[in-house]
């Protein structure tokens, strides 16, 4: 107790001694963390915090990426330690900065892993200390510009009441880490009182890099336009601020390769820049992903492209106070320009944060204005942060932030107070419907006809699966199944599935991995303990042509294959449905359902196994509706085989049978 005592009053010492230049106090941080605390509770409840019950995360949340982020940790928490401190061995092999299972906190329950229940969720815990973060970074930034509590604790209200974090938490759960970028701007402000950069910048973006990269451009950003401005008032500052930012540079690249993050084949790259973008309605346009309604008051404006995920509504109270700043600038001249000339950089950088967000495909509504060329390095590089919408966050608490300072050209104090205080209602609000809809979702009752309702967590085959199986072994690469990876690395099936946004090239080669699955079962190696899951229709045949000893079951669009042994639930479907091969199910610009689309060549695709090949290799004819069409050629690599026939090979496209003699 004395040691942790010891540890509070130093933390506390070092938070006063950095920010000497402010009126605050130990009740004055409680105070604010108290805000956040209890903004999440009035949005969410108590249930989320129970950190041994997981069942609102096992079939997502508005989509299904929390089950992702969960199914990422429980995998993580099942590897061996190695590595990349974040390497996860389950999945194929990913690290957890590609499930967005928020690394720096995952690796630090890992720690306690032995002494942990077996039911372990901390995404509940992980948000409600962001909205106290969240609550604590607000009111160290509105303290360096108001002295008055009233005014800064209904401003610290208005900052938890934040759309786009509210949005974000337990959707996107690490990508309401707001407090990273509220702390760079207290830090960045906090330097132009000091005149020097505090060192508390090396710590942020690390912070950043073990929790979400999307953060690293916001806080980098900040840092380096600290850097600058620091320079042009004082030429003298120059070489210490880029120490620290060089440092700070250097501590999160070292942090990135110790976690995986860096240097893995997942960690740059990607498409999707121009798509996932801002739409220019944003600020006012209250709709994101999910039909939840996010204003009582404004209508849904129409969107293009990937604009759904771009969502940056500001609310209607913080809307509210931008018009009365704009109002008030514009009958003061002479102040506008005053905040101009003292803003200028950041002013810069926030339009520079603007435009990558909107990015080079301008869209407003539902059309595309225009589309500007890039470089090919510049758009490969804004690739990797392709959902450029979210690099939008600054702006908007600095948007937030001038609106609440601009109450401050109002010269009775107390109409400052009565007019922030309506805000703040019209914000809560405004923000209503959003509000009651999340408090429902997380009610218990809820939670429970949603688990029961769920795809793997209600269903009897499933749970049979659980009961009789030892592992559950992919026979294809089925991508985004979160809701059965959570399920089964749950029940310790240690699931053959990809979960991360980006491949990972770990130790396991997935395509040799899913061809060995095969293989076990057409070189007759079934294992009896596994339950065989694809979605490919196409393979069926081939399992059923060269092993009569195994079942298959249909569950969804999973085909189930397993030995009669297990003796799973509901009923196998009749294998003589797959008595003949078909071509592999591909239509695109060259193939149509697996047929060349080439009338002077009769070329049929099939997807390659060993043990597939050996059979189209042994025969001389295919038999399909009574015709019989003779084997010309045959040719394959590691993906493929193409078989060409004597003639036109339309009639053989998928789903009609072949048979091979």
């Amino acid at each position: 107790m004395e040691t942790l005592k010891l540890f509070k009053n130093r933390l506390f010492s070092r938070l006063n001694k950095e920010c000497a230049n402010t009126s605050y106090t130990k009740k004055d941080i409680l105070v604010w963390g108290l805000i956040g605390a209890a903004v999440f509770l009035l949005i969410y409840g108590f249930l989320p915090l129970n950190a041994t019950y997981d069942r609102w995360l096992m079939n997502g949340y508005v989509e299904n990426d929390a089950t992702q982020h969960y199914a990422g940790w429980l995998g993580f928490r099942h590897s061996a330690w190695t590595l990349p401190l974040g390497a996860i061995e389950q999945f194929g092999g990913t690290v957890l900065t590609y499930t967005d299972s928020i690394p720096i906190v995952s690796i630090f329950f890992k720690v306690f892993d032995a002494v942990l229940p077996d039911t372990f969720q901390f995404f509940g815990l992980y948000v409600f200390l962001c909205f106290i973060l969240q609550g604590i970074s607000s009111g160290l930034l509105l303290s360096l510009f108001s002295k008055n509590r009233t005014i800064t604790n209904l401003g610290v209200i208005l900052f938890c009441l934040s759309p786009i974090m509210i949005e974000r938490a337990f959707r996107h759960t690490a990508l309401a880490s707001h407090w990273l970028i509220l702390f760079s701007l207290y830090f960045y402000f906090k330097s132009r009182q000091t005149g020097k950069m505090s060192l508390w910048n090396c710590l942020i973006p690390v912070l950043a890099m073990g929790v979400h990269p999307y953060f690293l451009p916001m806080v980098f950003g900040l840092t380096f336009a600290n850097v600058v401005e620091l320079s042009i008032r004082d030429k003298r500052q120059f070489l210490k601020s880029a120490i620290i930012l060089a440092a700070a540079l250097t501590a999160t690249v070292l942090f990135g390769y110790l976690i995986g993050a860096l240097g893995t084949s997942s960690s740059l790259g990607g498409t999707g820049f121009g798509h996932y973008s801002m739409n220019l309605n944003a600020p006012v346009n209250p709709v994101s992903v999910s039909d939840i309604r996010w204003s009582a008051f404004l209508s849904p404006l129409p969107l293009t492209l990937g604009n759904i995920d771009g969502f940056n509504y500001l609310g209607l109270g913080t809307l509210l106070l931008l018009l009365l700043l704009t109002v008030s600038l514009i009958t003061n001249r002479k102040r506008f320009k005053e905040l101009l000339k003292n803003n200028l950089v950041l002013i810069v950088l926030s339009v520079g944060f603007w435009g990558f967000a909107v990015s080079n495909v301008v869209t407003l509504g539902g059309n595309v204005l225009f589309t500007y060329p890039l470089p090919e390095k510049l758009l490969n590089f804004a690739a990797i942060f392709r959902a450029s919408s979210r690099i939008f966050y600054p702006v908007y608490y600095l948007l937030l932030l001038s609106g609440i300072c601009g109450l401050s050209l109002l010269s009775n104090s107390n109409w400052k107070k009565v007019l922030l205080f309506a805000v703040v209602l019209l914000q809560l609000a405004d923000l209503s419907p959003a509000l009651v809809t999340k408090r429902k979702s997380f009610e218990k009752e809820t939670v429970e006809a949603k688990y029961q309702a769920g795809e793997f967590t209600g269903s009897e085959f499933w749970n049979g699966v659980v009961t009789s199986c030892r592992r559950i072994k992919m026979l294809n690469a089925v991508y985004y199944e979160h809701k059965l990876a959570a399920f089964a690395e749950k029940h310790g099936l240690a699931p053959d599935l990809l979960i991360s946004v980006s491949h990972y090239q770990g130790t396991t080669d997935l395509d040799d991995l899913f061809r060995s699955n095969v293989n076990e079962i057409t070189l007759g190696n079934l294992d009896r303990t596994a339950a065989y899951v694809t979605t490919e229709e196409t393979l069926l045949p081939l399992l059923v042509a060269t092993n009569e000893g195994i079942e298959i079951f249909k569950e969804g669009p999973y085909f189930v294959i397993a030995s009669p042994d297990l003796e799973l639930p509901g009923k196998a479907v009749d294998k003589g449905e797959y008595a003949g091969f078909t071509a592999y199910d591909l239509t695109d610009t060259q193939w149509t359902n697996g047929i060349l689309g080439d009338p002077e060549r009769g070329v049929i695709l099939f997807k390659y196994y060993d043990s597939l090949y050996q059979i189209i290799s042994s025969s001389r004819e295919i038999l399909c509706n009574g015709e019989v069409y003779e084997i010309t050629e045959l040719a394959y690599d590691a993906d493929w085989i193409h078989v060409v026939v004597d003639r036109d090979a339309v009639g053989c496209g998928y789903p009609n049978k072949l048979t091979f003699r």
